[in-house]
């Protein structure tokens, strides 16, 4: 099995819980930290912007990346946001097995 962090920000804390929300719901991610007050310094459209964000941790497997990408393509409010995969090369075994048995009813 192979598990994933996915990164991404949100404009605010609402928009950020209905995402991890409906995320936990349909049992696509195990768990989801919330960083509130992120200050995002970034370029958009030739400019150098800055803004207060929240930034998201959602803990899954590998096969559910691609229908949490979808989701969050459709429901976020972004042009383009932030969906950054990165591997977990190791964790507790506890904590892992939970993780892929939290996430694995997407699949049945």
């Amino acid at each position: 099995m192979k598990y994933k962090i996915i990164l991404t920000t949100c404009p605010d804390l609402p928009t950020a819980h209905q995402i991890a929300e409906d995320l936990l719901e349909q049992d696509l991610v195990a768990c989801v930290n919330l960083f509130p007050s992120v200050v995002s310094l970034y370029k958009w459209q030739g400019k150098v912007e800055q803004s207060m964000e929240i930034q998201l941790f959602l803990k899954t497997i590998e096969r559910n990346i691609g229908k949490i990408e979808s989701y969050i393509n459709q429901h976020h409010p972004y042009d383009v946001p932030e969906f950054l995969v990165v591997d977990i090369d190791k964790g507790s075994p506890a904590y892992l097995s939970w993780l892929s048995d939290a996430t694995n009813a997407a699949n049945k």
